[in-house]
């Protein structure tokens, strides 16, 4: 199992089938890809992975069920990179996305935009991308 920094993702790509391997825990599943596709997974469905290697299944069914689902992979990008920023900032502050709270978002814009402790500040107009990535994550 990998263990990560940060949280990730990665992207199903039905274009190429998945590596080879032997780890059983991975056979079980049989087809990966025929078996996301059951699950509701598209070409450019992001997979969120968090720090422990694993990703939250309860996360990832954001992008796959009710109106995300009907959106467009670069829609689902901008969204998934948007909520990665958003987790990891959770895990600096000791919070985690199934507890924030609103004092958390706006702690979250703040270093977002105005933060000197932030290297990648944004601009209050991409600000907008991530409130509406957290508004139909949390709906």
């Amino acid at each position: 199992m990998n263990v990560l920094e940060h949280w990730g993702v990665d992207f199903y790509d039905f274009t190429i089938p998945p590596p080879p391997t032997d780890d059983p825990d991975i056979l079980r599943f049989g087809d990966l890809l025929a078996r996301a596709a059951r699950n509701g997974a598209r070409h450019g469905t992001p997979v969120i992975i968090s720090p422990s290697g694993r990703p939250d299944p309860r996360i990832n069914l954001f992008f796959r069920t009710g109106r995300m689902a009907g959106h467009e992979a670069s829609t689902w990008r901008r969204y998934a990179y948007a909520l990665i920023v958003w987790l990891d900032f959770l895990d600096a502050i000791g919070s985690s996305w199934d507890c924030a709270s609103v004092r958390d978002v706006e702690a979250f814009k703040d270093w977002r935009i105005t933060d000197l402790r932030n290297d990648e500040r944004i601009r209050p107009t991409s600000f907008d991308t991530d409130r509406a990535a957290l508004n139909s994550f949390y709906t």
